[in-house]
């Protein structure tokens, strides 16, 4: 073996090796940057549990440190949580599985148990989507249950996880053809899907990470999609996450660009302006 012949280990045995690698896989957090990109256990870290919707974020990397900062009020005696995984925005099957193969546990957080995923829909295909003409949209009848049936929350109709996973994997290629125009694949992901479905907030959020168009069109468009997402992560409780200050950073450029606009027609003053984002609490929604 490696760590015994080249490393020179001599007295590790099999299963010492065996259960440091199994800590390693299952605990570590990766670190460094440049030409550094390594492992390590953090023992008093190692012992956060994970949420899918956690109340730290980590912070900036300093040197070997990990730092976390609160993304809500935490309650006395509540659990410190993290995520486990580099995004929330996928199925929730694919999430629990990712976490069930490579952490080796079968994730039951509030999240993971709420058939609506909090009210946001994100794994959820449209009844309509199967033939029918159901508006309704489909849950898990039993989240904590890989394989159990999805039913319609308007008409009752069920469906295999099977099905659900094959509309899945439509909704995966139509927000991947990048040679299709951005809106053109929002409009036919709706058509399958809800419409906080995971591919689509992952497509508005590339074009508002993206955006640099400074047509009227454009920046509506922009300041519409962010308002979506907030909305979104408001419904998760996220609080002040990274992502949502990106966002409110791209929200609050957008209207600004529409009031300097009306400014520039002589249709706003400066004060105007500043009265309007007082007015709209745009500032101060999401710190």
């Amino acid at each position: 073996m490696f760590l015994r012949d080249v490393v020179g280990l001599q007295p590790a045995t099999f299963e010492e090796v065996t259960s440091a690698f199994g800590a390693l896989r299952t605990n570590s957090m990766a670190f460094g940057g440049g030409c550094l990109n390594a492992s390590a256990v953090y023992p008093i870290l190692s012992l956060a549990s994970h949420a899918c919707v956690p109340n730290l974020e980590p912070m900036r990397q300093i040197g070997l440190r990990f730092g976390f900062t609160a993304q809500r009020d935490i309650q006395k005696g509540e659990s410190l949580t993290i995520s486990y995984l580099a995004s929330t925005w996928e199925h929730r099957i694919v999430t629990r599985e990712t976490l069930r193969q490579k952490w080796l546990f079968n994730c039951e957080c509030d999240f993971c148990r709420d058939q609506t995923e909090f009210g946001t829909f994100l794994s959820c295909p449209l009844c309509a989507s199967f033939g029918g003409t159901c508006p309704g949209w489909m849950v898990s009848k039993e989240p904590l249950q890989a394989d159990a049936d999805w039913q319609c929350l308007e008409c009752g109709e069920t469906k295999t996880v099977q099905d659900i996973m094959v509309i899945e994997e439509s909704a995966r290629s139509i927000a991947e053809r990048d040679q299709t125009p951005e809106e053109t694949r929002l409009i036919q992901l709706r058509a399958l899907v809800h419409p906080s479905h995971h591919e689509i907030v992952k497509l508005k959020l590339r074009i508002i990470l993206s955006a640099t168009g400074k047509t009227p069109e454009a920046i509506g468009k922009v300041f519409s999609y962010c308002q979506d997402i907030l909305t979104l992560q408001d419904k998760m409780a996220v609080g002040t996450s990274k992502l949502s200050q990106r966002v409110m950073r791209h929200l609050v450029h957008a209207k600004l660009c529409v009031l300097q606009e009306r400014q520039r027609k002589g249709l706003m003053t400066k004060e105007d302006i500043l009265g309007e984002l007082s007015r709209c609490n745009i500032l101060s929604q999401h710190p």
